[in-house]
């Protein structure tokens, strides 16, 4: 439904938005013991900082795909009104 296309299993774009929705979820719920211990606070011991780019990332490249379909869609069918 966010992106306007059936969800299902077999559809890609779907399944990486509830993976990274996921480990979002993880990573939210995980204790990070850097937040707590003031010495470790420029460590990334659990490497919840790397998880955390790499799931920003990858969140990014999806809703670049999906706003890039969006905009050619709208592009197309603005072409065929002229025609």
């Amino acid at each position: 439904m966010f992106m306007s296309k059936r969800c299902s299993e077999e559809d890609d774009e779907s399944g990486d938005l509830t993976k990274i929705i996921s480990k979002s979820a993880e990573l939210i719920g995980t204790f990070n013991l850097s937040d707590h211990i003031w010495f470790f606070k420029n460590l990334d011991l659990q490497g919840l900082r790397k998880s955390s780019k790499d799931i920003h990332r990858r969140f990014d490249a999806l809703m670049e795909r999906v706003m890039r379909e969006v905009e050619d869609r709208k592009n197309k069918g603005f072409s065929q009104n002229f025609t």
